[in-house]
């Protein structure tokens, strides 16, 4: 992995998942932005979680959760 910006790889990586739910703080959001758009691997780790998501959100859509859950 490259070290690309302010934010090293393992910062990026640990961000990640708040990355992709959208619950990062603008400036770190601009931070992390910044190093996926130069490093192949952590931006290929953040597409494969939106990915991930989305196919969770898809195919879970319409289950009626267990009571009590």
């Amino acid at each position: 992995m490259g070290d690309t910006g302010d934010m090293g790889c393992s910062e990026t990586l640990r961000e990640v998942e708040r990355y992709v739910d959208g619950e990062c703080l603008r400036e770190l959001t601009v931070k992390v932005e910044t190093h996926l758009a130069g490093c192949t691997d952590c931006n290929d780790h953040a597409e494969f979680k939106k990915h991930m998501k989305l196919l969770i959100a898809t195919k879970c859509r319409g289950e009626t959760l267990p009571e009590g859950l």
